[in-house]
């Protein structure tokens, strides 16, 4: 959804562009957030039970740490 979000907007004039981050794109970027929060979570109950992800899954919990620590967008 994000992906698509930034094709949509790409060319678009700014005051459309802001508008839509502060309604619609806010939204996505919150649930994205708390989709990441949830997955790093699990990880570490996972870790903690003494189980190993595989690679894929361990670049998804990659990916959703980055997220948190950049804070979002």
């Amino acid at each position: 959804m994000l992906l698509t979000a930034h094709r949509k907007l790409k060319g678009q004039p700014a005051a459309e562009v802001d508008r839509f981050w502060m309604t619609q794109g806010r939204r996505i970027e919150q649930h994205l957030h708390a989709t990441a929060s949830e997955a790093v979570a699990a990880f570490k109950a996972f870790s903690a039970a003494g189980l190993v992800a595989s690679a894929a899954d361990r670049h998804l919990v990659n990916e959703a740490q980055r997220l948190l620590a950049e804070g979002g967008r």
